[in-house]
């Protein structure tokens, strides 16, 4: 009967330390994703702005269009 107790009684131990594990893990990964910026930076608008380096993408020059 004691084994049994000691045995659910370290399962049960186990369990709460997992579950403390995993909340700070996930709390730290909701952290970082609320630190990102709400708006786009120059970066940002660099990287979209940047053209496709493939053979299909044809190159316009918009200030030629007349």
């Amino acid at each position: 009967m004691w084994k049994i107790l000691v045995i659910i009684s370290v399962i049960w131990v186990g369990f709460f330390i997992w579950a403390k594990i995993d909340y700070k893990r996930r709390t730290s990964e909701n952290n970082k994703k609320k630190n990102k910026p709400p708006f786009r930076t120059e970066n940002d608008l660099k990287e979209y702005g940047k053209p496709m380096q493939d053979e299909h993408s044809n190159k316009v020059d918009f200030d030629d269009a007349e």
